[in-house]
């Protein structure tokens, strides 16, 4: 229906001066809201979402549900303005919570668009292009319209052969592990490190996780990554131990596909066994929007406290859980989210959260960590409010194992 109208719109107007705008439209976390409360949620949200996107356009526009979680929608007679205007509406319409029986449900649209005839002359070009906008604005944090024109496709790879790629990365062991150092504010020693995964091609060279991770998540791919990614960063915690690091933690971020799956404790079980790695040193960071089943994911952390792992809430503070969900939680840590920490000294709110944060965890008997430390002005500020750790560039970004060692020995003696 979509390339027939499309088709027939473009050939009564050869002359292409009437413009159209084609609105390429994700919705973010859908798959995490589908895996966990479930399909016939996820049925009801997509109807909610056609409702809303009705509401945001003109009776002569079109919308078409492509599949999945994906829409598209004909702008007729638009310009780059009104595409703008029309996009900027549908964020804010589709941002606000939908209720859906109990349950209120978080989604926002990451949209691409093209114009006709600016963008292309036919059909697949313009969705093509549509398309190709929309996974730009997924990489540039979600949330947010991109034009194709103002886009330059990278020479190098585009989304659709990073799909390709990444199905050999790992059989070509091109995926790898950088580790990036926890630090003890009190005792200024390395008592872990966060395993992150980055991508080196041989032939496009270090390839960012924003490029790759979220391909990963929509093909599924992650849990192939995920289980990889856990087993080496197992391995290299226990030959760090060996080496006379005592204590030492390893933290390993779960993806949303992998927390929704129903045989993760066995997995993390098996690999905790092949590895040799005790339990009580390798730490799961899950975020809060994995959370919105509330009884199935406190199921699901305290299965695998039952393992002997730690849980560590990652981002915490730019979710929408209940505080009331939290206590019953078994987790270990809190790790407030750099946005906050960034900002410390230059926005007094974002104080305020922080040492809100800090208090709240440390009267819930949990561990605290502050992510994205820059200078010593924050490593200050959190020494005086009593947070327990912190990561960040102030003392190193994330290297290879190899550097990790180094930096071990090197900067902080031991």
């Amino acid at each position: 229906m979509l390339e027939k109208y499309l088709s027939t719109c473009l050939e009564h107007e050869g002359n292409k001066e009437v413009k159209k705008a084609i609105l390429f439209i994700d919705l973010d976390r859908f798959k995490v809201i589908n895996d966990t409360l479930g399909h016939a949620m996820g049925d009801l949200l997509l109807k909610e979402v056609a409702k809303r996107l009705r509401g945001s356009v003109k009776a002569k526009d079109e919308i078409f549900r492509q599949g999945g979680d994906e829409f598209i929608v004909i702008l007729e007679d638009a310009d780059r303005d009104e595409a703008a205007k029309v996009a900027e509406r549908m964020i804010q319409v589709l941002s606000v919570p939908h209720k859906i029986n109990q349950y209120d449900v978080f989604t926002s649209p990451s949209i691409g668009i093209s114009l006709y005839p600016d963008d292309g002359d036919t059909v697949e070009k313009v969705i093509k292009h549509a398309d190709f906008a929309m996974y730009q604005a997924k990489s540039a944090g979600k949330k947010t319209y991109k034009f194709y024109s103002l886009i330059k496709e990278d020479s190098s790879y585009n989304s659709l052969q990073l799909e390709m790629e990444l199905h050999k990365a790992i059989d070509k062991k091109q995926l790898v592990l950088h580790y990036q150092p926890r630090v003890n504010l009190k005792s200024g020693r390395i008592i872990g490190a966060e395993a992150l995964i980055r991508w080196n091609h041989p032939k496009w060279g270090m390839i960012p996780p924003e490029k790759f991770i979220p391909i990963a998540e929509e093909t599924g791919q992650i849990l192939f990554i995920g289980e990889w990614a856990m087993y080496t960063a197992c391995i290299q915690a226990k030959e760090w131990h060996k080496k006379g690091f005592s204590g030492f933690i390893i933290s390993v971020n779960l993806s949303a596909r992998q927390f929704s799956r129903a045989n993760l404790v066995d997995a993390i079980a098996d690999i905790l066994k092949r590895t040799g790695l005790e339990p009580q040193y390798l730490e799961l960071e899950i975020t809060e929007s994995m959370t919105a089943d509330i009884e199935r994911a406190i199921t699901t952390l305290r299965e695998l406290k039952c393992l002997g792992v730690r849980i560590s809430i990652d981002d915490f503070g730019t979710g929408f859980s209940s505080l009331n969900y939290l206590k019953r939680f078994p987790v270990n840590t809190l790790k407030i989210d750099q946005s906050f920490v960034r900002e410390l000294h230059n926005n007094y709110h974002d104080e305020t959260i922080v040492k809100t944060i800090i208090s709240m965890a440390h009267n819930l008997n949990l561990n605290v960590v502050a992510e994205g430390i820059e200078n010593r002005e924050h490593l200050e500020f959190l020494q005086q409010h009593l947070c327990n750790e912190s990561q960040g560039y102030y003392f190193s970004k994330p290297v290879p194992s190899s550097l990790f060692e180094e930096i071990i020995d090197s900067f902080f003696g031991q």
